[in-house]
Formats: C-alpha cells, sequence, structure tokens
C-alpha cells in the first residue's frame, strides 16, 4: 500500500516537476540561463520537499504501525510527523524566499486551525526576511522611475526599518524636507511569482488527487488570487485611500499614512512615528493602557466587518503600530472622571492583502456571533449553514471562536479561556486536522481571510493581556447593533431587548477602559 502510493506520487512529481522546467522555458526572459538555473532548484527543491513530507505521513501513520494505539498515543505520534514535516517545509522555504515566505507567514497566521507545529514553526518567517541589497534598490528606480535615488531624495537610510517577504521599508527625506517610509518591492519577486504560484498549486492538487484528504487547495487559491495585488502597490495605495475615507470622522483612533506617489514596485509614504502595537515597554513609557489599545483594536476591526464591509486582512504586530497622542483636558473638571483617555493612536501599515465583504455576508456574520454569543446551538447551526454552507457546525464554531464546543453551548464565549481550555483547543487542532482542512475547503473564499484576522487579532490581544470576556464584548456591541437594526427582530420586546443588551456591553466595555472592572 505504502510502495503503490509512494510510486504514484513519484511518478506524479516527475512530472510536475518537468512542467515546471517547460514553465520555466516559457517564462525566461531571452531563456536567461542563470533565471532557469535557479528556477529549475526552486522547483527541484519544491517538489523533493513535498515527496519527502507525503511520504512520512503515509509511511508513520501506516496501519501496522497506528493499528491498537491510544488516542494519546496517536495523538503523540502525529505531533512528531507534524514537527518533522514543517521542519522540512521551513527549511525549503527560507531557501527558496519570496512566494514561500508568504506562504509560510500565512500558515503561522491560523493558529487555532492547523497544528500547533505548523503555526509554531513558521512563526520565525514574520521576522526573517533577508532584505534586498543598496545596488539592486538603486536599480528598480532607475529601472522603475527612470532616475537614481539620489536624485529623488535629499537623504536615504540604508538601513532598512522592516523588511517582510514582498518588500522593504527605509526612511528617507525628500528634496522639499519631508521625511517620508519609501516601501520598495524586492526586484526578484516578481521574477519567480507566477512560477512558484502555479508550483505550488500543481503540487497541491496533485496531491489532493493522490490523497482525497488532503485539502488544502484553498491555500494555493488564496495566494494564486492575492498575490499579484499585493505586487503591484498601485492596489495599496486604492485601499489605503479606502480605509482612511472609511474611518474619516469618526471617533475611533486610528490614522493611515497618506501616500504620495505611487508606482507598482514603488510607493511614497507619510513617515510616521511610532512603535509595534506589542511594544509593553514603549506603552509603559508613555503612559499608555494595553487594555485599552487591545479594545480600540476591536472597536477598529469589528467596524471594519459589521459596519464597513472592507477588512483588513494582515493585521500582525508588524503592521499595527502605537503612536502616543496629547490628551486634551475637558474645561470642567468633572468631566475628567468620564472622559476615556485618548493619548494614542493605532497606524495600520500594509494596506495590500484587504478583503471585501459583501451586505449579506456582513449580516449573515453578525447573526452566526449573536448565536455563539448566546449559546443557542440550533441558531448556531442554522447560520453556520448560511455563512459558510458546512454541515460540521460544531467544528466551524470552534474554528470562529478558538473556544471548545462545551464553552460556546454553556455561554461562555466571553468567560475568559482557561489554560487547560486552550490546550484542548491547540491539541485538537491537530487531531481534527482533516476535517479542520475539509471545512477550510468549503467556506467561502471571504471566510478564509476572517478566519486569518480574527487568529491575529486574539494573538495580537494575548500579548496586550485583554481578557477573552472584554473582547467579545467590544464585539458584540456592534453585533448586537447589526442585528437591531437588520429588521428581522420580532417583536417590540425583542427589538428592545437587543438594545438594552447592547447599552450593557457599551457600559461594561467603558468600565473595562477606566479599570473599574
Amino acid at each position: 500500500m505504502f510502495a503503490r502510493a509512494l510510486r504514484r506520487t513519484a511518478i506524479a512529481s516527475t512530472a510536475l516537476f518537468a512542467g515546471s522546467v517547460a514553465g520555466s522555458l516559457y517564462l525566461s526572459p531571452e531563456k536567461d540561463p542563470i533565471f532557469l538555473a535557479k528556477a529549475t532548484s526552486r522547483s527541484l527543491r519544491t517538489v523533493t520537499t513535498g515527496v519527502a513530507v507525503v511520504a512520512d505521513y503515509e509511511w508513520s501513520l501506516r496501519s501496522s504501525v497506528t493499528e491498537g494505539m491510544s488516542r494519546d498515543e496517536y495523538a503523540a505520534l502525529k505531533s512528531e510527523i507534524h514537527l518533522r514535516c514543517a521542519q522540512r517545509m521551513l527549511r525549503a522555504i527560507q531557501k527558496n524566499g519570496g512566494v514561500y515566505v508568504k506562504l509560510g507567514q500565512h500558515v503561522s497566521a491560523l493558529e487555532y486551525l492547523l497544528p500547533a507545529e505548523y503555526v509554531e514553526t513558521m512563526r520565525v518567517l514574520q521576522d526573517q526576511c533577508p532584505p534586498s541589497s543598496l545596488e539592486d534598490i538603486n536599480k528598480l528606480f532607475e529601472t522603475d522611475l527612470g532616475v537614481p535615488m539620489n536624485d529623488v531624495f535629499a537623504s536615504f537610510d540604508e538601513e532598512p526599518i522592516g523588511v517582510a517577504s514582498i518588500a522593504q521599508v527605509h526612511r528617507a527625506r525628500l528634496r522639499d524636507g519631508r521625511d517620508v517610509a519609501v516601501k520598495i518591492q524586492h526586484p526578484d519577486i516578481r521574477t519567480f511569482s507566477m512560477l512558484d504560484i502555479e508550483l505550488t498549486a500543481g503540487f497541491v492538487k496533485m496531491v489532493k488527487q493522490l490523497f482525497p484528504d488532503f485539502e488544502f487547495g484553498w491555500l494555493a487559491g488564496e495566494m494564486r488570487d492575492n498575490l499579484p495585488c499585493e505586487l503591484d502597490f498601485n492596489f495599496e495605495a486604492k485601499n489605503a485611500e479606502i480605509v482612511e475615507s472609511n474611518f474619516r470622522g469618526s471617533d475611533r483612533l486610528v490614522a493611515v499614512p497618506k501616500v504620495y506617489w505611487v508606482k507598482p514596485r514603488l510607493m511614497c509614504m507619510e513617515f510616521v512615528e511610532g512603535k509595534r502595537i506589542d511594544d509593553l515597554d514603549y506603552m509603559r513609557q508613555h503612559q499608555i493602557d494595553p487594555s485599552q489599545v487591545a479594545v480600540e483594536l476591536n472597536r477598529i476591526f469589528s467596524e471594519m466587518i459589521f459596519y464597513h464591509g472592507f477588512l483588513h486582512s494582515d493585521p500582525h504586530p508588524g503592521n499595527l503600530m502605537i503612536q502616543p497622542q496629547p490628551v486634551k483636558s475637558p474645561v470642567l473638571p468633572i468631566f475628567r472622571l468620564f472622559q476615556r483617555p485618548r493619548n494614542f493612536k493605532i497606524i495600520l501599515l500594509d494596506h495590500g492583502l484587504y478583503r471585501t465583504l459583501d451586505k449579506q455576508f456582513c449580516h449573515d456574520y453578525a447573526w452566526l456571533w449573536e448565536s455563539l454569543i448566546r449559546g443557542d446551538k440550533y441558531r448556531i447551526r442554522y447560520w453556520s449553514k448560511q455563512v459558510a454552507q458546512v454541515d460540521m457546525y460544531e467544528l466551524f464554531a470552534c474554528m470562529i471562536t478558538g473556544r471548545n464546543w462545551d464553552t460556546i453551548t454553556s455561554g461562555g464565549v466571553k468567560s475568559d479561556r482557561r489554560t487547560s481550555e486552550l490546550d484542548e483547543v491547540t491539541s485538537s487542532a491537530a487531531f481534527y486536522f482533516k476535517e479542520i482542512s475539509s471545512v477550510l475547503a468549503q467556506v467561502p473564499r471571504p471566510l478564509l481571510l476572517v478566519f486569518k484576522t480574527n487568529d491575529l487579532l486574539r494573538s495580537v490581544a494575548r500579548s496586550l493581556q485583554l481578557s477573552e470576556w472584554a473582547s467579545v464584548s467590544v464585539m458584540s456591541m456592534y453585533v448586537l447593533e447589526k442585528c437591531a437594526l437588520s429588521g428581522e427582530v420580532e417583536g417590540v420586546s425583542e427589538w428592545a431587548r437587543f438594545v438594552l443588551e447592547r447599552i450593557l456591553a457599551r457600559v461594561a466595555v467603558w468600565l473595562y477602559e477606566h479599570n473599574w472592572l
């Protein structure tokens, strides 16, 4: 059985590798031998790593080994395989770079959906991207702008202030004296991006045909859909303009750096002072309350989902900054007791990855959360079907909330997560790996990035020491209002209950922000 599966995998992999080499020849600029050599090496590394991973799972989990194992023994064995394969994949990703790093970062964000071994192993990719050289950057300016970099800037810091998988950011000063942040795409990422995407998609499809339980076409599909937009900074500039417009005039403590000019691979923006949102020492230094920051972050993203339908889908700490602000004292001293301190702003960075959510999705998603907050399993089943078209509604509810089913049905979504429950959810992600991947393959595409955003926000909230109760209370304010105004609440008494609960949620959050709870 194992030999037959491995033989089929080897044959299909050989065909895939041959196809990738043919694709390299087609994509190669003037049949450049250096390009062909690099492309062939990347393709071979991807295919051999994939075969090794598939073979490891097939061999290590063959029936003669797992027969008679207890659940704990089986879980321990799978954990060892997950870790071994994740490390194998990480080595290949780091050698290939570019699109593969982006893929690994996407995996590292799905904390409550994928086995912890994969999430933790890939997390190093968030901060370990190699920078492009100054020589390559200058060539990019000459190619894309037609002038050398020195003609554009009065000064340019050679050391980047941030390096990501697709681009890096430098501080500079324009000749008119304005300080700016310059986002520069890695010059070689486009060269291999289409080949890498198609190779990854082809391999996922091949493994799916050989092993039907492998349901990760959604991951390759997301990369194929989103990466072309992320590689064109014109899309990012447009997204930044939209989100700034959505929050203009609101009382949210959020800001978006202004874009001065943009090219597909270059973008010049307003330079904004601040530090990463998870820098607690910086907050203490400026007397900023981390719990208030976390509450405000939840407010911002709840408005994006339930009001605007335009969601920033990569809110990891590197894309969120905290900026101190002066506090305006009220005219009458008595109001100081009730004023929510406004001594910070949250700066949203990196607007390359957004998802537009239609009105029907926002409506259904609000009602799903209303059901989850109440712990009503019959309504959870109904709205899970409406939102995601899935039958495994218990698993789906756990994936959405990051809580176990018993906690959800007892109305405990607002309760703080115990360490034992966190361990249980993490181990369940590994044990139900096949079922989770099946759900992810079924759900609508917008929901995939909502999953990712939820997991990233939970991670940030945890680093800011925000309680689960406060986090869900913030969301419930927006959920209850969305539901109350949907026109589907039956009767005046039911509508009044929704309004009253929203008022109580708002009061509770206000008390929490003022450290009265």
